[in-house]
């Protein structure tokens, strides 16, 4: 259940970002420009430095369907993981989603998305490693 007046805080954030992106209330809104505007970089998961080939196959191949994007921040810059394998308007939901995630301050821990304990998330065995090595290579992206 959301606190009392959840929807209408949403409403005039929806509407505060739209005018600073000089839109309408209703106007369709590209989820690359409001990433942009929020200053988050947005990649697809064969961005990730340092993913094994395998686990990659595995996430884009063999299982593209067990996952659609996620957050990862180390509290100061975020990048949003794309499921590069996804087709149609389901990128640009899934973005939107991630997004909405930034925007009302909701933090997921990296155990709460990781299906493939075996992989270790994503190959990486740390949280702020992945944080850090993915953080890094947007530096001058």
């Amino acid at each position: 259940m959301f606190a009392r007046g959840f929807k209408n805080w949403c409403e005039t954030i929806a509407v505060h970002h739209r005018r600073a992106l000089k839109l309408a209330p209703v106007a369709p809104l590209d989820p690359h420009a409001a990433a942009k505007f929020l200053d988050v970089q947005v990649r697809g998961v064969e961005e990730i430095p340092g993913l094994d080939p395998k686990l990659l196959r595995m996430l884009l191949e063999e299982d593209p369907d067990s996952w659609s994007a996620m957050t990862i921040t180390n509290g100061r810059k975020s990048v949003i993981i794309l499921n590069s394998s996804h087709r149609g308007g389901r990128p640009a939901s899934d973005l939107m989603h991630e997004l909405a995630h930034i925007i009302i301050g909701r933090r997921i821990g990296l155990r709460a998305v990781c299906y493939y304990p075996d992989a270790r998330c994503f190959g990486l065995s740390e949280r702020v490693s992945i944080s850090d090595r993915l953080l890094d290579s947007t530096a001058s992206a």
